[in-house]
């Protein structure tokens, strides 16, 4: 259930000027908003995968969901789509959450929004037909049945009924309860089934929902994934606050204009401004570019130099900005299955030879500090924490001494002739493998014309060559990266730098499950600890509301995390967003991003 947001921490390729979908339009210039990731069109699901820019035109582009979560990270059940939400409880623990929505919901086209769609996007989610397409599973284990429909073992979703037209059913698995955001399990959206299955329809005989007439791979890599239609990266049928008018995939630009048919967010709230224009930008473009009107808001600035870019820019012309912390932030991810990386051991030598205060001081210029495991400022349960309970005894220290016994408790003991290493003489680790000498020999991605990944990555290399091991460096755009790190591609190096979002809630229990069925885009960390695994389950169950006892338990995670070392710690910070003072009513750090923020503005020119 949990989500990550990946993304470059900053861009890798210039962008001209002069961009498509920018003209004038009945009078009116859009909304221009730049974003220092790139785009990859994928706008439909997390099957493809996710980062930040792409969820952004999701939020912009989908809605009506039936449970929607507020700015303050509490979640309610959304009175704009959902007319009666019942909860009933069987003798052997399964609950279901029966659904009635509201007969108003429409999609772009003026369509009407049923409960047949909602149910469409489960059985889809969970078609084994997408396995040929090479998607990250999204899974729904929770729901009764999805072990036999997602496997192809019964074309009934057995936990998921479609009760009349306006309404349907889900029912959650004892097993799965209790869960801490238990309301989660009856979050759900509308997909069109018009469009991406034409030829089915959602059908009931009581038993379960169903997908009648045919629905194989090939059509779906048609709908779905063909470069120019496809609703993956084209989605023309969509329910959210505005339409996607055009993307261009070369130059990553995205245009959009207002849903005339959309109903509203869960407070009812419509967006007033017209026309939006979504696009890259480099972090050396950004203040030129605001001062010039070029661009009209910029979103998530976290490049220290670029923040007093625009600090200086607001005093001296109509540009403002607002601070809010990340609820995320920068990790050096360890391929926990390759053989060097997987030993713990050699996990806490690499962590023991960053630079901790690099980062932070050079690249956020002092718009961000270190953390001590896996959260980000911007989460609650850091806040709840003594200052010292996560940082007391933490491995992520920089301790070269300590890095080098590490190794050699690993087993890099010898040199390149076979004889003891000489730190004094010898340049390069080498350990015993079989009837060979193996080099201690890291590989580590960093994305093109990224400046904290190239600070990181010299560091690192400097640091480990004074212990005798080397660090080869591979630089990917961040399409392939994160092929790799989701383990869609297979994995060429040991090392990625990344910048993490956790969504509302944090749930690593599939992160670091250690069966093999979850080996790949699920545990994206490769790392295989029972332990680790049981107090992610123990957090997951926690009892809804009890908030103590969810931080009780997630810091009993976060010191078996801390132990195991699956990822290396660097950085959260606050994010800067620049904008045109006359884009009024824009609160990023009450909403969840942008996309959903801009509901609540307005801009004049």
């Amino acid at each position: 259930m949990k989500k990550l947001i990946l993304f470059s921490i900053v861009i890798s390729l210039s962008f001209t000027i002069i961009l498509p979908g920018v003209a004038q339009v009945d009078g009116q210039l859009p909304l221009v908003v730049g974003h220092t990731t790139r785009m990859f069109g994928n706008f439909m699901t997390d099957h493809w995968g996710t980062n930040t820019a792409d969820l952004d035109v999701r939020s912009l582009i989908h809605d009506y969901y039936t449970i929607a979560w507020t700015g303050g990270g509490d979640y309610l059940v959304n009175g704009t789509v959902v007319q009666e939400m019942r909860e009933q409880r069987d003798p052997d623990g399964h609950l279901t959450h029966v659904i009635t929505l509201h007969r108003d919901l429409r999609y772009n086209n003026g369509a009407p929004i049923a409960a047949r769609d909602y149910v469409f996007s489960l059985l889809l989610a969970n078609a084994p037909q997408l396995n040929v397409l090479g998607v990250i599973p999204v899974m729904h284990q929770h729901i009764r049945g999805h072990q036999a429909y997602s496997q192809g073992l019964s074309p009934i979703f057995s936990g998921v009924s479609l009760i009349d037209e306006y309404t349907f059913a889900l029912t959650i698995d004892a097993a799965s309860l209790p869960y801490y955001y238990g309301a989660e399990y009856a979050n759900v959206q509308p997909l069109p089934i018009a469009v991406i299955a034409s030829g089915c329809e959602v059908r009931d005989d009581g038993q379960g929902a169903y997908l009648h007439g045919e629905m194989i791979g090939e059509l779906l890599g048609q709908t779905i994934l063909d470069p120019v239609s496809g609703y993956l990266s084209h989605p023309s049928v969509t329910s959210g606050p505005y339409s996607l008018v055009s993307y261009d995939d070369q130059a990553h630009v995205a245009s959009f204009e207002r849903n005339p048919y959309y109903k509203g967010n869960h407070e009812g709230r419509v967006p007033a401004i017209e026309r939006i224009v979504f696009r890259e930008i480099e972090n050396a473009q950004i203040a030129d570019q605001l001062r010039r009107g070029e661009v009209h808001l910029v979103n998530k600035v976290t490049d220290g130099a670029v923040i007093e870019q625009i600090e200086q820019l607001s005093i001296e012309s109509p540009v403002s900005f607002s601070q809010y912390p990340r609820a995320g932030g920068a990790f050096l991810a360890m391929a926990g299955e390759q053989p060097i990386t997987s030993s713990p051991n050699m996990r806490r030598a690499i962590a023991a030879s960053v630079d901790y205060d690099l980062l932070p001081r050079e690249f956020l210029q002092g718009h961000g500090k270190r953390i001590y495991a896996y959260y980000g400022l911007g989460q609650w349960m850091p806040k709840q924490a003594a200052a010292d309970q996560l940082s007391h005894g933490s491995p992520f220290q920089t301790d070269l001494a300590a890095a080098a016994r590490w190794m050699e408790v690993d087993g890099w003991t010898l040199n390149a002739q076979g004889a003891p290493f000489d730190p004094q003489t010898d340049t390069l680790r080498y350990r015993k493998a079989g009837d060979r000498l193996e080099p201690l020999t890291l590989r580590m991605a960093v994305t093109q014309g990224n400046r904290a990944a190239d600070m990181l990555a010299d560091m690192l290399e400097q640091n480990l060559a004074q212990n005798g091991a080397r660090l080869l460096l591979t630089q990917m755009d961040l399409s392939a990266l994160l092929r790799q790190h989701y383990r869609q591609d297979e994995r060429q190096v040991d090392l990625y730098f990344l910048g993490m979002n956790f969504t509302y809630f944090f749930d690593p229990t599939f992160t670091y499950h250690p069966d093999l069925a979850f080996q790949g885009s699920q545990n994206t960390s490769g790392l295989q600890d029972d332990e680790l695994y049981q107090l992610a389950l123990k957090l997951r169950e926690t009892r809804q509301g009890d908030s103590q006892a969810y931080f009780n338990n997630w810091m009993a995670f976060q010191r078996r995390w801390i132990e195991m070392v699956p990822l290396i710690p660097l950085y959260s910070n606050d994010y800067y967003d620049a904008y045109a003072t006359g884009l009024t009513g824009y609160r990023p750090a009450e909403h969840w991003n942008w996309a959903n923020a801009i509901l609540y503005a307005d801009f004049t020119r």
